[in-house]
């Protein structure tokens, strides 16, 4: 039982994570000046619900796996994420991508 609490955890950790680097990705992006911006998600934990600390209202992930970077780092490559990548996860409705590193 311990086991699968430190899983959750650390899946939560690597969640919160991932749906950060996408925000910053996505806000790095150059935008037309009309275009309104919106804060990522500030994710906490209720009991067993995910919130956003913005809205109070429950929060449900959508994302996506950028698969391959585990290998990056042992097969000397450096891995690409771009910013149109991340646009492009965004326009999907995304807001978060689990980065597997090794």
């Amino acid at each position: 039982m311990r086991a699968l609490r430190t899983r959750t955890r650390t899946l939560l950790a690597a969640l919160l994570a991932a749906g950060a680097f996408l925000a910053s990705a996505v806000s790095a992006l150059p935008t037309a000046p009309a275009a309104a911006a919106t804060d990522a998600p500030r994710p906490y934990v209720d009991g067993n619900r995910i919130r956003d600390a913005r809205t109070g209202e429950v929060w449900v992930p959508h994302g996506a796996n950028k698969p391959a970077l585990e290998y990056a780092c042992v097969q000397n490559w450096v891995p690409a994420f771009t910013p149109d990548e991340a646009a492009a996860m965004a326009s999907w409705g995304m807001d978060v991508v689990r980065i597997p590193l090794n």
